[in-house]
């Protein structure tokens, strides 16, 4: 491949993960998890693609609400030249990689673009990259390109993908005849019985203006929807932030749907990489390294003669089990969930039925993750709050008021400075101040080392939407 022609790698990070609740929620989703080393997937797929070689700086593309984790997780991973496009809302795959596409058009119009998600397993990176220069010539000459995984089970959880003719002798790469949605046993048994079918990655390599063009033959709802977000959006040099107001009318739908199964030009790079896309709990459980009885055991765990299981524990919550074999159970903060292997598509599902009833517990665990750091729930009860705070070096809350509740701040750990109506001043480890409902205030952590603070709330009310934010100069509600 000619190393002076870079590939721009499009990393997705805008999925929620629900099948991998309560480890994963709408604050907290599975992108940014450790779920088999010490690092995220996200740091990971932005790992995998940091290779000056092949591929030039990496664009993320998610939510806006996942910024401040975007660039935290890529930050602490030393990945320095990156940009972001926020969006307001998930409109699915199709209009994101419309938006990353009119982008880098405006530099490069012969821009060859790897759409890639960031919630991937891959175990074989070097089958992955190689994977990646065969397709490369084929974008270049204005297919579309997406990548087969060599299917080594009747898996029900993946759409597949149908082979047709080759477009090169010995190169392992075919026309898409077929995209079909996620089969039962009986039919993927067919599928891998027939050497014809792939499971469907969600991996596209295509030049820029290739997605584009096809994008406007067969989706111009949604590409003009781009086109008029784009024009309207707050655009910096490493920074999109798409305009809410213009993005909403614009079609949800992915780029399998919108664009592979209408473009004539859509193939199939076939590979072998040790590909999984976690999306549910026995994906996690097969990808781990296991005991002598097949458990994976994550946290503080007791079991006997249990086989084949996998548990995972936060803080110290002890796990105890006997005899249980291909289960799994998950226990967080504020909930617990227990089943069959077999049964992890329909987590789903339960989590649907926990979010009809309007309950935060489905998208919020008792720890939260925040731009100035994070706050951890420890108790609450009709009449107080206990929260632990920490807010990382040079970060401050918003300066904020409350009308139904007082908060009690102890310092722990740092030096933590206080504004209270008009005064300011420093709190050192084991002092204490209080907050009276409807007094200004604001935390802030000069330091640089982390500043941990146990609030106490006494009230009537503690929901997080008591929170009135002021800008810093004028005292005006935002």
């Amino acid at each position: 491949m000619n190393n002076n022609i870079k590939i721009y790698p499009i990393i997705l990070c805008g999925g929620v993960g629900s099948r991998l609740w309560p480890l994963s929620r709408k604050s907290y989703p599975k992108q940014f998890l450790n779920l088999f080393n010490d690092r995220s997937l996200l740091q990971e797929a932005a790992l995998r693609v940091n290779n000056s070689d092949v591929f030039t700086s990496c664009v993320f593309l998610g939510n806006i609400d996942y910024k401040f984790l975007i660039k935290n997780q890529i930050d602490r991973i030393n990945i320095k030249d990156y940009k972001l496009i926020l969006e307001p809302y998930s409109k699915n795959t199709a209009p994101a990689a419309g938006i990353a596409a009119l982008k880098l058009v405006e530099s490069d119009s012969e821009a060859v673009m790897l759409i890639m998600p960031s919630d991937h397993y891959i175990g074989n990176n070097s089958a992955y990259l190689q994977a990646i220069k065969k397709a490369y010539c084929h974008a270049l000459n204005g297919k579309i390109i997406t990548f087969g995984i060599v299917p080594n089970s009747p898996h029900t959880g993946y759409g597949y993908m149908r082979e047709g003719n080759p477009i090169a002798e010995d190169d392992n790469i075919f026309f898409v005849k077929e995209f079909v949605e996620k089969p039962d046993e009986e039919k993927a048994r067919e599928y891998i019985a027939s050497n014809k079918y792939s499971w469907n990655s969600g991996m596209f390599m295509v030049k820029a203006k290739t997605y584009l063009k096809e994008l406007s033959k067969y989706r111009l709802d949604i590409y003009n929807a781009c086109i008029n977000t784009l024009r309207h959006s707050k655009v910096t040099d490493n920074e999109v932030i798409l305009d809410a107001e213009k993005f909403l009318h614009c079609p949800a739908e992915s780029i399998d749907y919108a664009v592979m199964e209408s473009t004539n030009l859509g193939c199939v790079v076939k590979a072998d990489m040790d590909w999984d896309d976690i999306g549910s709990w026995d994906n996690v459980w097969d990808i781990n390294s296991k005991d002598e009885s097949g458990n994976v055991c994550k946290g503080e765990v007791i079991i006997k003669e249990c086989r084949d299981s996998y548990f995972f524990t936060q803080d110290k919550k002890l796990i105890t089990a006997i005899g249980l074999k291909d289960i799994i159970i998950i226990q967080t903060g504020n909930a617990t969930l227990v089943l069959p292997k077999s049964r992890a598509q329909d987590v789903k599902k339960l989590v649907s039925q926990i979010e009809a009833g309007n309950r935060e517990i489905a998208t919020h665990d008792t720890k939260v993750a925040k731009p100035w750091g994070s706050y951890e729930v420890y108790a609450d009860k009709p009449d107080f709050k206990i929260k632990k705070i920490i807010i990382s070096p040079g970060n401050k809350i918003s300066l904020q008021s409350h009308s139904y509740r007082a908060e009690h701040w102890i310092v722990i750990k740092g030096m933590a400075t206080v504004t209270r109506g008009k005064e300011k001043f420093d709190l050192q480890e084991n002092e204490s101040t209080f907050i009276r409902p409807k007094e200004v205030h604001r935390l802030e952590n000069k330091q640089n080392t982390d500043l941990h603070i146990i609030e106490v709330q006494t009230g009537s009310y503690f929901g997080e939407d008591d929170i009135i934010r002021y800008d810093k100069l004028h005292h005006l509600k935002v």
